[in-house]
């Protein structure tokens, strides 16, 4: 566990990592970022997510940022019921994934998002401005108030799982409220948006609780690529605070849930949703390309597995192409002193690397 600072817009801000044992410079981990609900901490979907468990297992880094105080609780700006908020949180949660990728060996491709509560709603909100950056979002009792629908445009089909109980009594299953609307009304704007067959293909789940009271179904949305699917998880008699395996279900566990729907998806160049190989997932594909020294100053030796003749290129995180070329040997030094200082990808033979040029 890591408990960092970031100064954004004039204002000193929190967020906790978690690290898997293990971790290791020359490993590109995926990230998982995580939103607590409104007046929670950090330390409290930390706590009982479950999230850092599965971390262990399938190694991958979770990021779970702070919110900022509104009438002295803290919350997430998603407009609807926190409209009195002037805090740019999008801003805010942009830089936290930039600080990241800066700081850590991780996939750039592979950033995650979901969210319980008012962290569900910008979870979703993360989908709708942050799309460039999140490969994949999940939201847990969250919707979307009517600022964030009206103004949702990700450009691409964005992969998204919906997790609610269908007794929350506080953002309804199937009622609009006064500042956003149901459950039920998100699913059919994703399901829309992604071009998904209407008619989904329904599981249940088997029930492991007899003292739960609630039972769970799975609807799946999916399109003509696998990267167009809505997920949605049907809490029967749940309320509020469904986290299945930590509140309001026992019958599966959540975080584990939410980690075989992300581990499938990845972004290519921040534009469109890519499924994510059996080569990807295990990490074999990191030692098949890599970079030294990181971080960079005048050179940087790119490392392959293959001496084939291949091109290359070095992009600037919002996609701008800064030096392309070709590589010939297994072993090739590439000229940066025409480069800018900052955080760049290389990018050859279908991988992507994190280039830090000081």
């Amino acid at each position: 566990m890591e408990y960092s600072t970031l100064y954004f817009e004039g204002e000193e801000r929190v967020y906790i990592l978690y690290l898997p044992s293990g971790y290791e410079d020359e490993q590109n981990l995926p990230v998982v970022f995580a939103f607590h609900d409104m007046t929670e901490l950090a330390a409290n979907i930390y706590g009982y997510s479950g999230l850092n468990e599965v971390a262990e297992e399938h190694k991958f880094i979770v990021c779970y940022p702070e919110g900022d105080l509104l009438f002295n609780l803290t919350h997430w700006n998603v407009g609807g019921f926190t409209q009195d908020s002037d805090v740019n949180d999008v801003g805010y949660v942009n830089a936290v994934v930039n600080k990241v990728i800066e700081d850590y060996n991780v996939d750039d491709t592979r950033f995650y998002a979901c969210g319980r509560g008012n962290g569900g709603f910008f979870s979703l909100l993360s989908a709708c401005q942050l799309s460039h950056k999140f490969a994949a979002v999940a939201s847990a009792g969250g919707s979307m108030t009517f600022e964030m629908l009206g103004d949702c445009n990700p450009g691409r089909p964005v992969p998204v799982l919906q997790l609610h109980g269908t007794e929350d009594d506080w953002v309804y299953y199937d009622q609009i409220d006064t500042f956003y609307n149901s459950a039920l009304d998100v699913i059919d704007y994703w399901v829309t948006h992604n071009e998904c067959n209407t008619e989904p293909v329904i599981e249940a789940v088997e029930n492991q609780s007899d003292t739960d009271n609630s039972t769970v179904e799975v609807f799946t949305y999916s399109g003509e690529t696998e990267c167009q699917k809505v997920v949605h998880y049907r809490v029967n008699g749940a309320g509020r605070y469904a986290w299945p395996g930590a509140s309001g279900n026992f019958d599966f566990e959540f975080a584990e849930a939410l980690w075989t729907f992300f581990s499938g998806y990845s972004l290519e160049d921040g534009t469109s949703c890519q499924p994510v190989s059996v080569a990807e997932v295990s990490g074999e594909r990191a030692k098949a390309l890599m970079l030294y020294p990181q971080p960079a100053q005048d050179k940087i030796t790119v490392v392959r597995e293959s001496a084939e003749p291949s091109t290359y290129c070095i992009m600037s995180l919002s996609g701008q192409i800064a030096r392309q070329g070709h590589l010939t040997t297994t072993h090739q030094q590439i000229d940066l002193t025409t480069l800018s200082p900052g955080v760049y990808v290389l990018c050859s033979d279908g991988l992507r690397r994190r280039l830090i040029v000081h």
